[in-house]
């Protein structure tokens, strides 16, 4: 009986530890045949893996889908051996997401970019209830966005950027209170900007570029606003000024038109304490739109504008502020393609972070600063298709770290420079300049006269051809008279001779014989003045002649004339 007794209590013992030990590892297999199979089922739906990533999936059946590429697995509690990351990133997989994956229960981290993943994005995301991070992008989803998200707390990070996505953002994200980055950019996403994004206080990243929204209100300690290429028309809200957090203003290729609110001076001047804007404005891009107006004072205050500025393709009149020389740290002002008019202020110089300066196809007109000189930093100036005018300055040659200059289609006049960046003919652009002269041989421009080389003044050698040019054919006239007092009777003629040698000829046939006294037409330059060649008509016939311009500011050119 002993033995007997014995015998059954070592069976029960044996049943009890058999129990005891197969029970949580029968749970634990099951657990992860639920992921086994949600992931077989999302590898049945891609089409094409180049590059055979996904082999590794399923084959053997003792292999843990731990170890299948791309997996991440928990090491402890609950999530001992449970798929909490799968990345699949850039491995141009073709196919469509398995609605399967919402079984993937622990998943924390979902990483799909840079594939060829299409079809619409599974409502089934939605039970995935420790999801944090979403990576869907430069695929060819479509469809809209699964309002089943919502359901996901605790995201954090959502990037959809460059899919087909399209219809509004759902209104019930707005309860997404953990989310601090959204990307959602190159879309054909529409509506508003929903308004519920400015009460995610933990939102610091906002990319919505390239979709067709609107803009609505936005949270204060936003960091980065992206809106840009999208069909946002109507003025630039004033709230903008408001997010005293913001780092970067996107707000490029839109339809945005009337002025820029002075608010957005509050970026960093404004009644918010210092202590509060934990990033400053430093970088601004509002180009291609329809802005008009001034360039209001107050963006020049924002100081900690250091990377960029662009403003360029839109409507802006008026001057350029004074004010533009307190962005000392500013890298790039573009300007190009406005309205812009006036002289360019000297306080340009106070920009000593300064490398890119482009105001091309404005109206501004006067000389360039001297104060450009102070920006040794600067790598490219762009005053093309303005009116500037007077000489080219010399110390643009001296601007060691020059490497690109345009200038051409401006007033320029007088000598072009023969040093620094003028030796380089690829690097310095000054066509549409027809009052330039010299320089090296490769400009093509015409030679510099003595005169031109001295007073460095087109404008002032062709006001005194004129002057000279003049009081020649008064002389003429007053010659013409003495020589024939005694022929009062003479018969007039349409071309009136002068002793039958010489003919009268007004002053107006001779700019036009000249064609204006034309640098190509100048034959020669001497002690007294210049001589040009022209073409005149005579008794129907055209006639090659000489002109020549006595500058009558030089002692003797009288005598010359008399003795002529």
């Amino acid at each position: 009986m002993a033995d007997k007794g014995n015998s059954f209590l070592l069976m029960l013992l044996f049943l009890v530890t058999t129990v005891s030990i197969d029970q949580p590892t029968s749970t634990a297999d099951a657990d992860t045949h639920t992921d086994r199979l949600a992931l077989m089922s999302f590898k049945s739906l891609i089409r094409r893996d180049p590059s055979s990533a996904l082999a590794s999936w399923g084959g053997n059946q003792s292999v843990s889908p731990c170890q299948w590429h791309g997996m991440t697995c928990g090491a402890w509690g609950r999530r001992r051996g449970r798929v909490v990351a799968l990345d699949l990133s850039n491995l141009d997989l073709l196919g469509t997401m398995s609605p399967s994956i919402g079984n993937v229960t622990y998943l924390r981290r979902l990483q799909l970019p840079m594939n060829r993943l299409g079809g619409t994005i599974p409502s089934e995301l939605g039970r995935l209830l420790q999801l944090r991070h979403v990576n869907l992008c430069y695929n060819a989803l479509k469809g809209g966005i699964p309002a089943s998200l919502s359901d996901c707390k605790q995201l954090e990070n959502i990037s959809l950027a460059i899919n087909n996505l399209s219809g509004a953002i759902p209104a019930a994200m707005g309860a997404l209170s953990e989310i601090k980055n959204l990307q959602m950019r190159g879309n054909q996403l529409t509506g508003s900007i929903p308004s519920f994004l400015g009460n995610l206080s933990s939102l610091t990243i906002l990319n919505l570029g390239t979709n067709r929204f609107e803009v609505a209100n936005l949270s204060r300690n936003m960091e980065a606003f992206h809106m840009g290429n999208n069909m946002i028309s109507g003025r630039v809200p004033e709230g903008i000024g408001n997010l005293v957090s913001l780092s970067f203003l996107l707000m490029r290729i839109n339809s945005f038109e009337g002025s820029i609110p002075a608010s957005l001076g509050r970026l960093q001047s404004g009644p918010v304490p210092s202590t509060l804007r934990s990033c400053p404005l430093e970088l601004f891009e509002a180009q291609h739109n329809m802005l008009d107006g001034l360039i209001t004072k107050e963006l020049f205050l924002i100081s900690s504008l250091s990377n960029f500025m662009y403003f360029q393709n839109n409507l802006f009149s008026g001057s350029l502020p004074s004010q533009i020389g307190n962005l000392k740290n500013i890298a790039d002002i573009d300007f190009s393609g406005n309205k812009i008019s006036g002289e360019i202020p000297a306080s340009i110089g106070n920009c000593q972070s300064l490398q890119y300066l482009k105001l091309e196809g404005n109206f501004l007109q006067g000389m360039i600063p001297a104060s450009i000189e102070q920006l040794k930093g600067l790598e490219v100036l762009d005053f093309s298709h303005n009116n500037f005018s007077r000489d080219i300055p010399q110390f643009l040659g001296n601007m060691k770290g020059l490497s690109r200059l345009n200038l051409s289609f401006n007033y320029f006049e007088g000598e072009v420079p023969k040093d620094g960046i003028f030796l380089n003919v690829s690097a310095v652009a000054i066509q549409g300049n027809h009052g330039l002269c010299g320089g090296i041989s490769e400009l093509k421009l015409p030679l510099c006269s003595k005169h031109t080389t001295k007073s460095g003044s087109w404008k002032l050698i062709t006001i005194t051809i004129s002057c000279a040019v003049l009081f020649l054919t008064i002389l003429l006239a007053l010659y013409a008279f003495w020589h024939n007092r005694n022929k009062s009777q003479r018969a007039k003629t349409d071309l009136p001779l002068i002793n039958n040698l010489h003919l009268r000829v007004a002053y107006v046939e001779l700019v036009h014989a000249t064609n204006d006294f034309a640098s190509e037409n100048l034959i020669g330059v001497g002690s007294f003045g210049s001589v040009y060649k022209g073409n005149i008509m005579i008794d129907g016939q055209q006639v090659v002649i000489a002109v020549k311009v006595l500058n009558l500011h030089q002692r003797g050119a009288f005598q010359s004339f008399v003795a002529e």
